[in-house]
């Protein structure tokens, strides 16, 4: 991991805002012992491994649909991990979040430049940022389902 100054984390936060400005405007809990051996237990009170799951950056890649995403080596702020690509011919950025904090510490970081949680779209701890307004949208909608 490469980590940069603080007036790199002020410029990758400012490329971030403008790439945004063009917008226009875990592991799952185990299962209870007690239910386990049940035989009798119902199918819709056992949660498939599929639903618990938190998203990850490469399952909202998949659904997305983008094939050319490359992890930055760089710091983004309050992001454990992120990086680009290309969704329906704009840039795509996405983002990973430890938890709620972080994600509240980036959209502050952003908000000076005008950037609002409208303009992004979230599902989980993972944030999704498309340069094209018609782009995001579409992305919402799919990862909508």
């Amino acid at each position: 991991m490469t980590v940069i100054s603080r007036a790199g984390v002020l410029a990758l936060t400012a490329a971030l805002a403008l790439s945004l400005s063009a917008c226009g405007s875990a592991e799952s809990p185990a299962p209870d012992a007690s239910t386990a051996d049940t035989p009798a237990a119902s199918p819709t009170a056992e949660a498939t491994p599929e639903a618990a799951a938190e998203p990850s950056i490469e399952s909202v890649l998949e659904i997305l649909g983008v094939g050319d995403f490359s992890q930055s080596p760089t710091v983004a702020p309050f992001a454990t991990r992120w990086g680009s690509g290309t969704f329906e011919g704009s840039r795509v950025q996405v983002y990973e979040f430890a938890d709620q904090a972080a994600y509240e510490g980036f959209l502050e970081s952003v908000e000076s430049f005008g950037i609002t949680p409208e303009q992004l779209i979230r599902t989980g701890n993972i944030v999704v940022s498309v340069d094209a307004p018609a782009g995001l949208e579409n992305a919402r909608a799919l990862l909508a389902g």
